[in-house]
């Protein structure tokens, strides 16, 4: 199953991600890599499916409108 992934800048150093159909998973980080990998491990634990394939969206800076598709483990 793909989950999308939203990226959003709070501040200069400051990005949080969450997964828009589990709204109780949420991530920050100081990079958007950062908070990635941290939601990504979340819901990989949530779900205890490595075969998760996740759609990125960023929202609020930059790399706005980009998306990447990524696989499973991170």
């Amino acid at each position: 199953m793909k989950y999308k992934i939203v990226v959003e800048k709070e501040n200069e150093s400051l990005y949080f991600a969450y997964c828009p159909v589990m709204p109780g998973i949420r991530a920050s980080g100081d990079t958007a890599n950062q908070s990635l990998s941290n939601i990504q491990q979340e819901i990989l634990c949530y779900l205890h499916d490595t075969s998760a394939e996740f759609e990125i969206v960023f929202e609020g800076h930059e790399e706005s409108g980009s998306a990447d598709t990524l696989h499973g483990a991170v």
